[in-house]
């Protein structure tokens, strides 16, 4: 099966690279944890980006993310400042990829694989036919993941989308080291000794990211909003927030 990025190369030509800033449903503490990858594959939005998607197992614990690597019209890069960037979502996918089999998104092998993803209309996981990395099943991640508390979204009257005073919270990965090395891919790439880790595990390990909105606090739901649960808050593939 050809590779869906095989433009990505091209169009990252001359892009600025990624640098190091610090900057079951039972959820992991903000830190850094092994894995396993059991299964990675793509999916397109309704507008038409395009997302990996992973299921890693953390000591029995599953952490599942949707990662966004494309905008709606397939690009990978963004310009601030006269100059090009590749996108965050982008350029976390691709660190995976480069720290565990050295390859990047452009050389990954696809490979059309029937995996069960949650249906919200029909409350369930259902088989689909999505495109699979296969390369990366199974393989061993070290990964910077964050807890992350914000205000849930639920639909207005009008069917827009609502921050409401109640709070859900989420991990997510929010960073990328080799496994054996420690290092990211910014030190990858360039030769260095890993020294990120430690500065980022400083930083934020044990410490939850507080997205939610302070002026929602005590505040009621407003009225006509769809009960919290009853749709989620943003377009996810999983079940369970």
């Amino acid at each position: 099966m050809s590779n869906m990025f095989d433009n990505a190369s091209k169009e990252l030509s001359g892009s600025e690279k990624e640098k190091d800033v610090l900057g079951g449903r039972s959820l992991l503490p903000t830190n850094v944890y092994d894995g396993i990858l059991e299964v990675t594959y793509v999916t397109t939005s309704t507008a038409g980006a395009r997302a990996f998607n992973f299921v890693v197992n953390v000591n029995g614990k599953i952490v599942r993310e949707t990662i966004y690597v494309t905008n709606r019209e397939g690009g990978v890069t963004y310009t601030k400042d006269g100059k090009k960037y590749p996108l965050p979502g982008y350029s976390l996918v691709n660190a995976i990829a480069k720290l565990t089999i050295g390859k990047e998104i452009p050389a990954l092998v696809f490979e059309p694989k029937l995996v069960k993803i949650y249906n919200f209309d029909l409350k369930k996981e259902v088989p689909v036919e999505v495109p699979v990395a296969v390369e990366l099943t199974g393989q061993a991640v070290c990964l910077g993941i964050e807890l992350t508390r914000e205000n849930k979204q639920v639909k207005d009257q009008t069917g827009n989308y609502v921050a409401t005073p109640d709070i859900r919270e989420s991990n997510s990965i929010a960073r990328v080291f080799h496994v054996k090395t420690g290092q990211t891919a910014a030190e990858y790439d360039a030769q260095k000794p890993a020294e990120f880790k430690d500065l980022w595990l400083k930083e934020f390990a044990g410490k939850p990211r507080d997205r939610t909105n302070k002026a929602l606090a005590g505040v009621t739901a407003p009225a006509g909003t769809t009960p919290p649960g009853a749709a989620p808050g943003k377009t996810s593939i999983f079940g369970g927030g």
